[in-house]
């Protein structure tokens, strides 16, 4: 007998003893003492589906079913309220107690070489959840049992990254139901949104469109069934674009076909509807497109289209409703494995590289395929494009290469020297790069990111700096993390951060050069032709003041975060000041380099956020904004109140309101519009 026939002889019994470990858990304990001796149905629903994962994996190493069966363990470990470290913990003393049924009943004796496998097993999922404690991402799921599925897979996946996922569902059907739960919803409690419309049978419309008795449908009346059926999704999808500022990707619809019957009815079935079911995921995909364009442009870029119909240029849509399993609680398909290695895929970009600032590229290959200094070379079109449009959408570009600087040079390739704003071509260790660029681009090593072929100076610079995200320039994933990334920043109203880095330089060196020990910072700075635009923010202001509040550490008053939907609701106020200063000189525009948020109160005007970009420090540029809050108090007959809260990076500002004729007061910075006033830079002209 071999180790698949005794597990499968001995399913049932195997089965109950999981009732062990199903008893961990105290809602799980509840229901089976509730249940006395009748836990047929309960074992079969619960715990049956678990042996049969362990034999795939074991059996054939399929790791789908490795990354099933945590699923399964994380569905039974979630606790409403609980945090994700408790509810991680809970996994994985189900899986040790798991593990220690197992293989107290296939036995050394009798299977030897599989008990040897299934403690392995075992042992690499218990790795991987023991990875997953440092980083936690909360995910809002709107759909049906399809995300169930999904997060069976993705729970596995993303303990592999180190990350715990934290799921939340919400399944009601009904849009306008579904728009009043979205209302209740703690919108800062979320990470990323997924929102799959047209799954499986989610919306009965749709679900009706490309059944059997649609086949024969007129193209006027497709039309009009869909049309219909985004009178109910477009509200939806415009309120997640309002309520939320965080990314929320929305699914068009790959129309998969679920393997219910028999495979010639399935075949029937797929010829009959393909026609009906291709036109109407060719509407629903224009429909979708329109509505994100819409939403996007009517709020700032956040919300992104999944693409399920990638999956049909590899497979078929019978072939993506495979079940690896069915049950009658457990029926996992191909499309929701797909879907959640999309999904892994997205939350690591999320999680690694949407914030990060700066993109160090090692060349040979890596942007290139070759070593220059040894002949001819083949550059990477598709790659160095897609660096060029991040840089186009904000991201830095930075080279550290062991090479001759005199053999580099971009022809034949899409980007070139000016596309980076630091060069480190030598022969010295790459590590020492490093700190060279953090002085010169004043960046923290967190807002970096590092690509390299080489295995050993991908270590060295992990090793030295593990704050860098440090990705293999030849794994696809990295590409692919890189296109998400691209794909989730916003052009429009983007600066050239490049340039920008550019100006700064020929700046400080002007600086630099005209510095004396009698010079003035009137003569100094005079020089520069600094003009200063301090005004109230408008509505199109926002995603970018929103966008410098959270990107900002150094001078951020109190390290504060915020929203666009709650910079939307200040902009309302009549009581709230956002206030905005844009600032250019002689070597170019700088763009907006301060947001402060103030609001009056019976009679103080407090500022509650204050953030300047580091590349204007030293101007007193926060003088003059300061004065424009002080002018705001006086109309008001009132003083204005000031809040530091120190964080590991704010010391830049640490002095700003001392330094402005504020005084410290029950552990608040306070003015009275009666003290005296601290004048404007003179080497500014104020400009609207």
């Amino acid at each position: 007998m071999n180790f698949d026939t005794y597990m499968n002889e001995n399913k049932l019994d195997i089965a109950y003893s999981l009732l062990e470990s199903a008893k961990i858990v105290p809602r799980f304990n509840e229901r089976i003492e509730g249940l006395g001796d009748n836990l047929s149905s309960f074992v079969e629903d619960e715990l049956i589906c678990l042996v049969d994962y362990l034999v795939a994996l074991v059996s054939k190493g399929e790791e789908s079913f490795g990354a099933l069966y945590i699923g399964e363990k994380a569905k039974m470990a979630y606790e409403p309220g609980a945090t994700a470290l408790h509810r991680y913990e809970t996994i994985k003393k189900l899986l040790l107690k798991d593990k220690e049924i197992i293989l107290d009943h296939i036995g050394e004796s009798v299977f030897p070489e599989q008990v040897e496998m299934a403690t392995k097993a075992f042992d690499a999922l218990l790795t991987d959840l023991n990875n997953a404690s440092g980083k936690e991402l909360s995910v809002l799921f709107i759909g049906d049992c399809l995300f169930l599925d999904v997060v069976s897979f993705l729970t596995g996946h993303l303990a592999k990254r180190g990350v715990m996922l934290t799921p939340h569902f919400m399944t009601e059907k009904n849009p306008i139901k579904i728009k009043m739960d979205l209302a209740k919803l703690d919108t800062d409690s979320f990470d990323i949104v997924f929102y799959s419309p047209l799954s499986y049978d989610f919306n009965n419309d749709f679900s009706k469109l490309v059944g059997w008795k649609n086949a024969l449908l007129s193209s006027r009346k497709r039309k009009s069934i869909v049309d219909k059926i985004f009178n109910d999704i477009s509200p939806v999808i415009s309120q997640l674009a309002s309520q939320f500022s965080i990314p929320i990707f929305i699914h068009n619809t790959a129309a998969v076909i679920r393997s219910e019957t028999s495979d010639k009815h399935i075949f029937i079935r797929n010829l009959a509807t393909q026609h009906n079911r291709t036109k109407a995921r060719e509407l629903v995909d224009k429909k979708l497109s329109e509505a994100l364009t819409d939403n996007n442009n009517r709020t700032y870029k956040h919300l992104y289209k999944f693409d399920e119909q990638l999956y049909l240029e590899t497979t078929s849509a019978i072939k993506l409703g495979e079940f690896f399993y069915h049950s009658k609680l457990q029926h996992p398909a191909k499309i929701g494995a797909l879907i959640a290695k999309s999904y892994d895929i997205i939350c690591d970009t999320y999680i690694n590289l949407l914030k990060k600032k700066l993109i160090v590229c090692d060349l040979d290959n890596t942007l290139w395929d070759g070593i220059i200094g040894e002949g001819k070379v083949s550059h990477h079109i598709e790659k160095q494009n897609l660096l060029k449009r991040l840089k186009n959408k904000g991201v830095v570009l930075a080279i550290a290469s062991k090479n001759d600087p005199k053999n580099i040079h971009w022809d034949g390739g899409v980007l070139n020297d000016d596309d980076f704003v630091f060069k480190h071509i030598n022969w010295a260790p790459k590590i020492g790069a490093f700190p060279k660029m953090q002085a010169s681009l004043n960046l923290k090593m967190k807002d970096f990111v590092f690509i390299d072929d080489r295995v050993d100076e991908r270590l060295f610079v992990k090793k030295s700096y593990p704050e860098i995200n440090v990705l293999d320039a030849l794994d696809t994933q990295t590409w692919n993390m890189f296109a998400i990334w691209e794909s989730m920043l916003d052009e429009k109203g983007a600066k050239d951060r490049t340039q920008l880095y550019l100006e700064r330089a020929k700046r400080n060196d002007f600086v630099q050069d005209n510095k004396t020990a009698e010079a003035s910072e009137e003569e100094l700075f005079g020089t520069l032709g600094l003009k200063i635009s301090i005004k109230d923010a408008t509505i199109d202001d926002l995603p970018r003041a929103t966008e410098l509040i959270n990107r900002t550490n150094q001078f951020n008053m109190q390290g504060s975060r915020t929203s666009l939907s709650e910079m939307k609701k200040w902009h309302n106020s009549p009581t709230h000041h956002i206030i905005t200063t844009n600032l250019k000189d002689n070597f170019g525009d700088m763009g907006c380099v301060s947001v402060l948020v103030a609001e009056e109160q019976s009679d103080t005007v407090t500022v509650s956020i204050f953030v300047l970009s580091c590349r204007v420090f030293g101007f007193k540029v926060e003088t003059a904004i300061l004065n424009k809050v002080k002018s705001i108090a006086a109309e008001k007959h009132a003083s204005v109140t000031g809040i530091h809260t120190e964080t590991m990076y704010n010391g830049p500002c640490k002095n700003t309101y001392e330094e402005n004729g504020f005084t410290l007061k029950d552990a608040h910075w306070n003015y009275e519009i009666s003290d005296a006033a601290i004048p404007n830079p003179t080497w500014m002209e104020f400009i609207e």
